[in-house]
């Protein structure tokens, strides 16, 4: 994805997970929310270094494993190459392509999983409405 389009589909989950913790810090009863919340914020904190790599060592010229943007990076350089892919440049390609597998997978049970029992607990306990949380069922009253 481009980089911004990028950044906004990942800022969308944070900043859901910003109301549901702000709304869960409000009601009585949120302390579980709040821990499945944070454990929902890790596991995303671990999608973003298998993406982008981690960039607090590497911008201290410490040695980081490349990630899947890195990688995915090089192996689009073979496009500017007059000689065409490297080996390196499909390496780097069939890595990134696995890694996505993965990080895609993840993502995908994170998101129908942990994200989706959680938005299930804040309607089920009255927790005001979050952005991103769907209409609440409606009971007629």
């Amino acid at each position: 994805l481009h980089y911004p389009l990028r950044r906004q589909r990942q800022m969308c989950i944070r900043d859901r997970l910003k109301a549901i913790k702000q709304a869960g810090m409000n009601s009585q009863g949120g302390e579980d929310l709040m821990v499945l919340a944070r454990k929902i914020e890790l596991q995303l904190k671990e999608m973003e270094l298998v993406l982008q790599g981690d960039l607090t060592r590497s911008r201290r010229a410490e040695f980081v494993q490349a990630g899947l943007m890195g990688r995915l990076g090089r192996a689009m350089r073979a496009q500017s190459s007059s000689s065409g892919p490297t080996q390196t440049h499909m390496d780097n390609y069939e890595i990134a392509r696995q890694t996505f597998v993965g990080l895609h997978t993840s993502l995908k049970a994170l998101v129908d999983g942990d994200l989706q029992r959680l938005q299930q607990l804040l309607s089920e306990r009255n927790v005001p409405w979050t952005s991103g949380q769907g209409l609440p069922a409606w009971k007629g009253e």
